[in-house]
């Protein structure tokens, strides 16, 4: 008999372990999600903040071609001498 009360204390020893193992793997998971998370998070408002920025930022390149005259550039500078 007591063969057999060992054999069931293995096994409940044996289903306890497999179940703390269950546990540590899902808590690894959880980790790994959660990191993963916070750094999706963190490219999400660098994102925003950038495009908030670029809509907000004037564009003055746009000015100052409004304001270049072409007629003011000689055309005989890019001419070949013959």
């Amino acid at each position: 008999m007591d063969k057999f009360k060992d054999m069931v204390d293995m096994r409940r020893i044996a289903e306890i372990v497999s179940k703390l193992d269950e546990v540590k793997a899902q808590k690894k998971k959880d980790k790994t999600l959660t990191i993963l998370a916070v750094i999706g998070v963190v490219a999400v408002v660098l994102g925003l903040c950038f495009a908030i920025y670029k809509f907000f930022t004037p564009d003055y390149l746009d000015d100052f071609d409004e304001d270049f005259d072409d007629d003011d550039i000689e055309d005989d500078f890019f001419e070949d001498e013959e």
